[in-house]
């Protein structure tokens, strides 16, 4: 049984988003707060028994002046993947809310491991969409966190932490008041890798709607920021959702703010830190820098679209692929 979320139920949604394992916090009210320009709808499933197996949210962006809408369901729905029958009911409650909203485009990217719900999705009629253009990463990497986790560092990365301490690099930790320092450095990685940011407000949005939940990371030298990173709990787990450098390598910072991301997901007693944007390469200097830190990397099953109306959904793409080169010039443009 479907249920739409109000004011009677909205606890027992964010219990169970916040519980479950493949619950994440795109799924919460809080990002509903982050997206204020997009229309939120969330329901949640129930077994005959009434008991709560599956909870879905989605976000809903209609264009200026056009009748029609994108329909976006950013890690969810959430359930267990092999519970079909819940799984099968959320997805027809998708095409529902896709039906009413008039929507050109249903996408929907659970945080379910790759293979676990793709027979699914398929006969659903939904297609895969390429890894490249996803929005969220699909591949990350997890680290348990234990009583022993530091013992499992690697003894490279515990030699290059011991140089930055050296070398005088310190760990500042803080909210809102360091998002100007942590956008600064956001900006400065964005020139030298060619990549579009999100504003400073947006940033401090984030620690506005998920209050202490929300924890801004800086590696210091002497005055000078050298590695920043922005970190969100939920559940049992903590997400390094953003996180930068100034490129000098020789200070070692990236490795003691890792260290003290850890440490601090080990002081929240979270069962595990999640670093997405990792290179599916095994051999990357990316991917090597977090297997020494111990963990596995996790491929999510990443993106899949339902295309309601072909041919609106064929001119939204082409005014995307003709308008984001564009707003990334205006960007480079603004930042310089």
């Amino acid at each position: 049984m479907i249920e739409k979320i109000s004011n009677e139920n909205i606890k027992e949604y964010e219990l169970f988003v916040r519980s479950h394992p493949q619950g994440s916090f795109f799924q919460t009210t809080q990002w509903r707060r982050q997206k204020p320009n997009w229309h939120w709808r969330a329901v949640l499933r129930r077994n005959d028994h009434g008991e709560v197996t599956g909870s879905m949210a989605v976000l809903i962006r209609r264009p200026l002046f056009l009748p029609w809408s994108f329909v976006y369901c950013c890690r969810g729905p959430v359930c267990d993947p092999s519970d079909t029958e819940t799984l099968h009911e959320l997805l027809r409650e998708a095409k529902n809310i896709a039906k009413q909203e008039r929507a050109y485009r249903l996408r929907m990217d659970p945080r379910m491991e790759m293979g676990s719900c793709d027979d699914i999705f398929t006969a659903a009629g939904f297609k895969h969409r390429n890894h490249k253009t996803a929005l969220q990463p699909p591949h990350v990497w997890r680290t348990p966190i234990h009583p022993n986790m530091f013992s499992q560092i690697s003894w490279d990365h515990k030699q290059s932490i011991r140089i930055a301490a050296q070398r005088n690099v310190i760990i500042r930790q803080g909210g809102r008041e360091l998002i100007p320092r942590f956008t600064e450095l956001m900006q400065q990685a964005a020139l030298r890798e060619s990549s579009v940011i999100r504003t400073g407000d947006y940033y401090a949005a984030m620690t506005e709607n998920f209050g202490r939940r929300a924890r801004v990371f800086l590696a210091e030298c002497d005055g000078r920021l050298a590695a920043a990173a922005l970190v969100i709990r939920h559940g049992d787990h903590l997400t390094c959702l953003l996180s930068c450098d100034d490129g000098d390598i020789t200070l070692r910072s990236a490795y003691l703010l890792r260290g003290a991301i850890l440490q601090r997901a080990a002081e929240l007693g979270c069962a595990y830190c999640e670093f997405p944007n990792l290179s599916a390469d095994p051999n990357s200097a990316e991917y090597q820098f977090a297997a020494g830190f111990g963990g596995e990397a996790v491929t999510y099953t990443g993106e899949w679209d339902l295309t309601r109306r072909p041919f609106i959904n064929t001119m939204a793409t082409i005014t995307e692929t003709i308008w984001n080169p564009i707003k990334k010039k205006l960007f480079f443009i603004k930042i310089r």
